[in-house]
């Protein structure tokens, strides 16, 4: 896996022709009400289907 040069994401190399799975992890750049609707509506309007969805606690303080 490589950092995107010029962003905040890592990109991993794949062949599509074999890829079944993702994983990706990401944060909201500030932590609002419907921060998380927000994130996921994207999926919604690509067609994506997510088969597991975890959050974790923040550790940027209260």
């Amino acid at each position: 896996p490589t950092l995107k040069e010029g962003g905040s994401y890592i990109m991993e190399g794949h062949d599509a022709a074999e890829a079944k799975n993702v994983c990706l992890i990401f944060s909201p750049e500030q932590e609002e009400a419907g921060a998380l609707a927000k994130m996921l509506r994207i999926f919604d309007d690509h067609r994506v289907n997510l088969l597991h969805n975890e959050s974790r606690s923040s550790t940027r303080g209260p």
